[in-house]
């Protein structure tokens, strides 16, 4: 209860800290290397991009509402189990243009930026969101008796996590990345994927 709340409120320091530290203690870390015999193209405007921003977000947040009215019904129809459909539909599917833009600054040489687009996104979700769930959970069952979101998960959740790290750190600490590394960490996915598939098959 409250131990896990205060732990909760301290969390996004550590992604504000990490934030700081990626742009601007070490923001040469991501810069793209420029290639001597080709010029380097027009940036998008800032203006431009604002707008492109807002009009994403508006037609994102649209999606993802009409996703959380249908998608339940869904479940029910196909007998798909919950952990997969999170995984799939609201994971996989909708962040699909940081992967394509992780794909393309990774074959421009850019790996730091690649593993930084992927690494914000997971961080994003640790110290940010998870934490702001608990804190709005802790304060309406203070209020109206709901109980109240954890953080506590089932053992099938807890190995997915620490596969996952493991294979982070282990992306992190080698020097090259082939293909043979990269369709393992798929195939690897592919199989988590599965699992939740099968999860309720019994029941």
């Amino acid at each position: 209860g409250p131990l896990m709340a205060v732990m909760a409120s301290l969390m996004p320091f550590v992604f504000i800290i990490g934030m700081i530290f990626s742009l601007k203690t070490h923001p040469h870390i991501y810069e793209t290397p420029h290639n001597k015999d080709n010029e380097v193209g027009e940036s998008m405007s800032k203006t431009a991009a604002m707008i492109i921003l807002i009009i994403s977000t508006v037609m994102f947040s649209l999606m993802a509402h009409v996703m959380t009215e249908k998608i339940p019904d869904a479940i029910e129809q196909l007998h798909l189990s919950e952990r997969f459909v999170g995984l799939v539909f609201y994971t996989l599917i909708p962040n699909c243009a940081e992967y394509m833009n992780s794909v393309k600054f990774a074959l421009n040489g850019n790996i730091g930026l690649s593993m930084e687009i992927g690494n914000q996104g997971a961080i994003l979700t640790a110290l940010i969101e998870l934490p702001a769930l608990v804190l709005m959970s802790f304060v309406m069952s203070k209020i109206s008796n709901i109980p109240m979101f954890t953080l506590v998960f089932p053992l099938i959740d807890v190995f997915c996590v620490i596969i996952a790290v493991f294979l982070r750190n282990s992306i992190l600490t080698e020097k090259a990345i082939n293909y043979f590394t990269g369709l393992s960490f798929l195939f690897i996915f592919l199989l988590i994927s599965v699992v939740y598939f099968f999860e309720n098959i019994d029941e």
